[in-house]
């Protein structure tokens, strides 16, 4: 998940209630083209989709299928992209019509639906995919009730960036607890400064993924599933006072693009929660001197649990089995330590094999990309392993209960307890991952 200025995440749910059409509207239907694309010759053609449709990371994947070409001539890559608020119903569409690309862009958070719907193969029913130089929490992102579905290539999150020069006028260090974080913004606050921002429209589930990483540490990586605790009204309460005191506006319940980023470049804002895709953009801003740390947590010591952004690559049900033997070819190929690291020094994530984390992250800033890895390293934590294919409407119906906190329309423990209900019910009718 990252901003939508670099044209990716934080992450964004499109609408995916069709997604429990897929199966009634025939995904086998898929295998009808199942001549497609090969030829007598040897010769194997592959379409892929995904909705990088500018930026490094549109620059990054047509090198890459060049690259491959050239590697592997008998094997063309056709890409294609489609903007990303209309990426997940296009998808669906195709599924519906057994026209899905053999190679297929999935945000992880939507790994557990597709699935589930029989839109993408387990890899290994395919042939053989090595994953031991995987980082294995990163991995689940590609699961689905134990089986691989999709590969992360490259994975982030988020950790809390600071003005320097702010923080040196007032005297301050990097927050390392809740109640420091609240009280330098508080501090850091003017007529023309705000202490903090970040952007939490309940939509999309952005809300949640901003929430989740106070909520999992206070409250439990299993928190959802007991969303009206003590604990999880704590951790929502740290943007509720920040609200109230004037150092957050409450506007951000309705920022959906990248306003928060907009403020810390121009000097609006001394704080806010940073992706690592954003940290090429602010080391070109001039006279921006900034620090990047990891997130605070409630007590100082306890163990931070953040959520894994990124997309994964799967494989459809479409086409003939020497097509999806070609896609998952590519795959090895582009999930060595060598590929890996390009994709992620270029697009601004850290790679997910562990061999190639030590060539990337000394070419992308290590002073701000740091804080990023350790988070990673000691709590990365899929978002959909408690709700399945449920988290879509779990995270929407806790987004809207905490942008009404932060509005002041209810206690955080009021407005926690009067979705616990609805929570409850559809964790229930999902499935888990």
């Amino acid at each position: 998940m990252r901003n939508q200025r670099a044209n990716r995440r934080r992450w964004r749910a499109p609408a995916i209630a069709g997604l429990a059409l897929i199966a009634g509207l025939g995904v086998a239907a898929c295998s009808s083209q199942s001549g497609s694309g090969g030829s007598s010759s040897g010769k194997i053609t592959l379409t892929e989709e995904d909705y990088y449709t500018s930026g490094s990371a549109n620059t990054f994947w047509n090198n890459a299928f060049a690259e491959y070409h050239k590697l592997h001539p008998d094997v063309t890559i056709k890409r294609s992209s489609v903007p990303e608020s209309g990426y997940v119903p296009h998808l669906l569409n195709q599924a519906g019509g057994g026209s899905l690309p053999n190679i297929v862009m999935v945000d992880n958070p939507y790994v557990a639906q597709f699935a589930a719907a029989g839109a993408l193969l387990p890899l290994k029913s395919i042939g053989q995919f090595d994953t031991s130089g995987i980082t294995p929490t990163l991995l689940h992102d590609g699961m689905y009730k134990g089986k691989l579905y999709a590969v992360p290539p490259y994975v982030n999150t988020f950790a809390l960036s600071y003005n320097k020069k702010m923080f040196a006028a007032a005297h301050l260090s990097p927050p390392q607890t809740w109640a420091q974080l609240i009280s330098d913004a508080k501090k850091l606050t003017t007529s023309k400064v705000y202490g903090f921002v970040t952007t939490m429209p309940a939509t999309h589930g952005q809300a949640f993924w901003d929430f989740a990483p106070f909520l999992w540490t206070n409250a439990g990586a299993d928190a959802i599933e007991h969303i009206d605790s003590p604990q999880a009204a704590a951790a929502l309460n740290v943007f509720v006072q920040m609200a109230k005191d004037g150092s957050m506006p409450k506007d951000v319940v309705s920022w959906q693009g990248s306003q928060d980023t907009e403020y810390f470049e121009s000097g609006k804002a001394a704080m806010l929660l940073n992706g690592s895709w954003n940290i090429p953009t602010f080391n070109a801003v001039k006279g921006l001197s900034y620090g990047t740390v990891e997130l605070p947590t409630r007590t100082v010591g306890q163990r931070l649990l953040v959520p894994t952004g990124g997309e994964t690559f799967g494989i459809s049900d479409s086409g003939s089995t020497a097509q999806q033997q070609a896609a998952l070819a590519f795959m090895r190929w582009l999930m060595t330590p060598q590929e890996d690291a390009k994709a992620a020094i270029q697009i601004g994530d850290l790679p997910t094999v562990k061999s190639a984390v030590t060539t990337a992250l000394p070419q992308e800033d290590p002073a701000q990309m740091k804080p990023i890895e350790t988070e990673l390293n000691n709590g990365g934590t899929e978002r959909t392993e408690y709700a399945g294919t449920a988290f879509n409407s779990v995270s929407v119906t806790i987004g809207n209960a905490i942008d009404a906190a932060v509005l002041g329309q209810q206690t955080p423990q009021k407005a926690l307890q009067s979705i616990a209900g609805t929570v409850n019910s559809s964790l229930h009718s999902g499935s888990g991952s």
